[in-house]
């Protein structure tokens, strides 16, 4: 089974640097190939996310009051936005994955 699970990854690795070297290759792939590897992606993202009730909070902030939110660090800045890239990753997979379900 993990030799299974390493040539998937294999798989999508070589796409994603086919992807990087060759855009137009990569293009003429067609969409299925491109959202299999969009999806593992954010599989990969998605993995690393983990709930965290403050940083929820820095985002509720940043909707409502968007001119105290500006005052905070670059660093908190950067910090909230890779959060939400990986709690989006994390609804897309669970999305996918509920829709499989039904």
């Amino acid at each position: 089974m993990k030799k299974r699970k390493k040539n998937k990854s294999a798989h999508f690795d070589n796409l994603i640097d086919l992807r990087e070297r060759n855009p137009q290759a990569y293009a003429r792939l067609g969409e299925e190939p491109r959202q299999s590897v969009e999806r593992y992606e954010a599989g990969q993202i998605a993995a690393s996310f983990e709930y965290r009730p403050g940083t929820e909070r820095l985002i509720e902030l940043r909707e409502r009051l968007p001119r105290i939110y500006d005052l905070f660090s670059p660093e908190t800045k950067k910090a909230v936005e890779e959060y939400l890239g990986k709690k989006r990753a994390s609804e897309l997979v669970n999305e996918s994955a509920s829709r499989e379900h039904d």
